[in-house]
Order: structure tokens, then sequence, then C-alpha cells
């Protein structure tokens, strides 16, 4: 049973974990970080118009049949995935003025650097060339079975920085106020995590939070003297905070292929893509008092006599995990206008996942040397479906002087028809619990645009040299309403009811400017016999993007102005090496 404690002087910070089933997992789920072979790989995956290597299949059915000859291959790879980040020291704001929001962010700490690496299978497959006897009409048909790696969940972040405004454990403060949360709560006959906010629950438990009065409630970093309630508690003295993100997993589509070569002219196929993957997201966030004596705590004991502590350090982290698997067809073809033109074609329906995930949570706060930890916290699970957008590539190859050629590949994807739904029937009358999400799918996610680009010289008849290029668009979207304000996908779902009753109409519509880009390179070598290798390095870049531990909470003027939670600037990199292994027969 938690044990209630009166504060007369105590510190805040708060901090929230991105729960199950949000747009950002959707749009995890969904994208594609396509791998193949090594050969694919150095050509910037530019291979809708090509076809003849197992790389090629995922993208385009009919590169199949372009070979007329039997192959295995396994590309075995090694992947390290570099993060840059910097921790803004409460710097990060968001002025309001009747209603307009304007973003500012600034005087970001040092720089500190992640590398988190590991071995992978991006491709192995083989495909079987059966000869018609046709002297025109079908003269091939092509049977391929291959598992292809569509996407790496690696990622690993670290930062840290002083916070003299804001903390984790007020934001829970703010949130156990917001949501009403009952000082007796776990003397009731329910389990609470079942009623109300889980993280603010666990914090409850664990000490970060606890009553003050009719002020509702205090955390163990605020000073009580310092405003009238939860949301404007200033923090008791300097915060030295830390967040690590850490994403694992990788995403992997088996392969059922069939395609036909017409007269060397046309090649078509059919596949049936069996999609898996399995991904895990830990968030860590702690904090730790500069100066524990100015975090004093006055703790009345249920004799009345008064026990005089201090906040040491809390931490809270927050793991989720999922694994999925799915379908859906593509379908393609190859077109040989010319003898040096190639022209390329796929069609991928939406595929249909189920998804199978689990989430759990803990909380510990150090107060005079004793450490407070949420107990029975439960490990929550459940299963849904999710639809993915359909895919259209366009390819075109072009041979140059008869020793190599170019290729290029438009990609197109509408992550906006991105839909959860539940894996079971709703009972009648029982509200859809994916309405809110899948509202912000349409409106704050559209259409991604890719372009890949990739060249191949022969140097001899047997060694040829590679490199390729690709720019990927973000899908995200935000806008802004009549008033000025902009609004983005959390902003939106915070204040729904606003917007749903056309209080705050939409009037711009913005594209993020958030895209990601690689470069590519590699070499080939094929023997006079059946044996063939090619290898390959890519390196990937994504501009900076911004993490924010814990949400917007505290006023410190009457509400004109917000101090937000401490914010992490995040550059990403990630080099990918591959070496493929290959026998023709």
């Amino acid at each position: 049973m938690k044990r209630f404690i009166t504060i007369s002087l105590a510190v805040a910070v708060a901090g929230t974990a991105a729960m199950a089933q949000t747009m950002t997992d959707a749009l995890t789920f969904s994208q594609n970080n396509y791998y193949g072979t090594a050969r694919s790989m150095a050509l910037g995956n530019a291979m809708t118009a090509l076809g003849g290597d197992l790389g090629s299949i995922g993208l385009n059915p009919a590169g199949s049949a372009v070979a007329r000859y039997s192959q295995f291959a396994v590309t075995p790879g090694y992947s390290i995935s570099s993060n840059t980040s910097a921790f803004s020291q409460s710097n990060f704001t968001i002025l309001t003025n009747g209603g307009r929001y304007k973003y500012q962010a600034d005087n970001f700490g040092p720089e500190s650097t992640d590398r988190y690496s590991k071995m992978t299978l991006p491709d192995i497959g083989v495909s079987l060339s059966y000869d018609t006897g046709n002297s025109s009409g079908v003269r091939s048909i092509s049977f391929a079975l291959l598992s292809s790696n569509t996407s790496q969940y690696l990622n690993r972040f670290t930062a840290s920085g002083i916070n003299e405004n804001t903390s984790m454990l007020g934001y829970f403060a703010a949130a156990a106020d917001w949501s009403g949360l009952p000082f007796d709560v776990f003397d009731q006959d329910y389990n609470p995590y079942s009623y109300y906010n889980r993280d603010v629950v666990a914090a409850y438990d664990s000490y970060m939070i606890n009553p003050f009065g009719d002020k509702g409630y205090i955390a163990v970093t605020q000073s009580g003297l310092t405003g009238d309630d939860a949301s404007s508690f200033r923090n008791s003295g300097l915060l030295r905070q830390k967040a690590i993100v850490q994403n694992y997993g990788s995403k992997h589509d088996l392969v059922l292929n069939l395609a036909a070569n017409v007269d060397d002219k046309l090649f078509v196929g059919l596949n049936l893509g069996l999609p898996m993957f399995s991904y895990s997201n830990t968030e860590f966030f702690g904090e730790d008092a500069d100066d524990p004596e100015q975090f004093p705590i006055s703790i009345v004991n249920s004799d009345g006599t008064v026990k005089n502590c201090y906040f040491q350090t809390a931490d809270y982290t927050y793991d989720y995990w999922a694994d999925a698997e799915g379908i859906y067809g593509k379908i393609g073809i190859i077109y040989l206008p010319t003898d040096n033109v190639r022209l390329g074609l796929s069609l991928q329906t939406p595929t249909l996942l189920t998804v199978d995930e689990g989430w759990t949570m803990a909380a510990s706060t150090m107060i005079s040397d004793v450490r407070h930890q949420a107990s029975d916290v439960p490990e929550w699970n459940n299963r849904y479906n999710l639809r993915t957008p359909g895919i259209i590539d366009l390819g075109v190859a072009v041979t140059v002087l008869d020793r190599g050629f170019i290729s290029a590949d438009y990609e197109f994807a509408d992550y906006s028809a991105m839909k959860y739904s539940t894996y079971e029937e709703l009972a009648l009358g029982e509200d859809d619990p994916f309405t809110q999400v899948n509202r912000l799918n349409s409106l704050f996610c559209g259409a991604s645009h890719a372009l890949r680009i990739g060249a191949e010289y022969k140097i001899t008849s047997a060694l040829s040299a590679r490199a390729g290029y690709n720019f990927t668009t973000s899908p995200l979207k935000y806008y802004e309403d009549v008033d000025g304000s902009l609004i983005d996908a959390d902003v939106f779902d915070a204040n729904w009811q606003r917007y749903d009753t056309g209080l705050n109409p939409f009037d711009r519509k913005y594209s993020m400017k958030l895209p990601s880009m690689s470069w590519s390179c590699g070499l080939g070598w094929s023997s006079s016999g059946s044996f063939f290798a090619d290898a390959a390095v890519r390196g990937s870049y994504q501009r900076a993007a911004y993490y924010q531990p814990y949400p917007v909470y505290q006023s410190f003027d009457g509400g004109n102005t917000y101090t937000a939670s401490a914010l992490v600037k995040n550059t990403r990199r990630m080099i990918d090496v591959a070496l493929t292994l290959g026998w023709r027969f």
C-alpha cells in the first residue's frame, strides 16, 4: 500500500513514455530501408529496371526472369549506427500569445556520440530458371525464394545536461492533478494501473510525487513555495538529467516469386511477400540533485513527528517490444524498348500486419539514502492489425559504352493510408480504440518520395565498380491554423476536441524537412566458373531530429509563456557493410 507523506518543500520533473499504437509506431513498422545483396546495395537499390540479381526481386518481381541461369547467394553484413546528441538545458520554449505558438530551440550543450553495431543477414535466396525451349513467346520461367532485409532497427543515443526549471517528476505531478488521481488510489479494490495514467501511478508508487494539501500533487524535486499548483511549481535546485534511448531489431520479407521471360523483351513477375519483424524500444530518463541539500522534504509520520529528508535521484524506464507477421502481393514488369534501354514498373499492395506487442515500466526514487521503487507494475500485452500503404516503383536503366550502365528509380508511398484495426471484431456499440490515432495518421502523414540512382562500370571482364545514391523525403506533415499556431500531431492529439469543433481550423499544410540520404559503393567479381562475389559499403545520414523526454507542463507567468521539457537534438548516421557469395548453375 502507498504510504502517504506530506511535503513542505520539494522539487519536480516529469516524464512520459511513448505508449503503444502511436503514429510513430505505424511509421516505424511501415517504412522500408532496402538492403538486398551487396550488388543492389552498392547500386543504391536502383534495381527496378535491371533485374538479374537476387537483390532486385524484392523491388521488382520480374527481375528473376532476366537471368537465364539459376543462382544461389548469401549476403552476410555488419551495421554500425552512430548518433551525435546534444542536450538543451531547458531553453527550448513554446511562446504563446492569444493561442499563437512559436517554437524556439537554442543553447544546446556539448555533443556526445553513441555507437551501436551488430551482425546482419541482409539477403539469402535461390532462384531457379527453366528454359521452355520455345523460339518465341515464353522462353523461360523462373521461381525464387529469398529472405530480404527491409529495415534495421538499430539506434542508441545518450544525452545529459543541467535543468533548473522543469523535470520529469514535475510533469508526473501535473498529470496526476489533470487526471484526478485519488490520494488513496492504492487503498481501492481495483488495480490503479487499469484506471489511471500508468506513468503517473508508477511515479506515485515510487514516491516521485506525493499529495500536497489543496494544491494537489507535488514532485520531490519541486518547491511548493513557487506556484499555486503542480503546473507552476519550480525546481528546488539544479537537476542533472540524462536520457538514453535504444532501439533494436529488424524486418525481413520472405518472398515467393514467379516470373516469365517473353521473347527476351518483356519480363513479368509476381511476388507473395510475407514480412516479419521484431522490434524493441527502451527509454530511460534519470535526474539527480546537483546538491541534495537544496531539495529538502519534510515527512509527517503517522505519530505526528516530522522527519527531515532530501531528494537524491530518480529514474524511469519504459520498455516496449513488438513482433509481427503479415502478407502483401506485388506485380512487376521489365520492358526493353531497345537493346540499350530498360524500363521497369512494380506495384505492391498494402501490407496487412498482425502485431503482438508488450510493454512495461519501472520507476524508483532515492530519498535520504532509501530507495523507493514502484512495485507490482504489470506487463501489458496487446494484439492488433496494421495496414501499411501500397508502393509504386518506376525505373529506367541505360547501357553506357557497352561497359556499364546508369539506373534510376522513383518510389512513391502514401502513409496517410496507414490504419490500425482491432484483431477481433468490436462488440455491438463498442467504440473503436484506434479512431484517434487513425485520424492522426491521415492528417499528419502523407506521401513520401524516394529517388535512387546507381551506376556500374566494368573495369575488366571479371571486375566491376559500382556506386549509388538514395534520397527519401519524410512523410510527416504539420499545419498552421487561422490564428498562426503551428499544429503538429502531438499538439493536435492533446487538443483534438478544440480542432474537431472548428474553433481553430487549419489554414496551411507543410512538409517536414527531414529527408534521409545514403551513398554507397562496391566492387563485383565474377569467375570464369559459377562463383561470383560482391562487396558493398553504404553510409546513411538523417538530418537533425528532436526528442522530448517529457511533455510541456509548466507555466511561469500566468499562462502566457510555457517552459518546455528538456530537448535532445539528435543526428543519426549509419554504415552498412555487406559481402555476397554466390553460385550460378
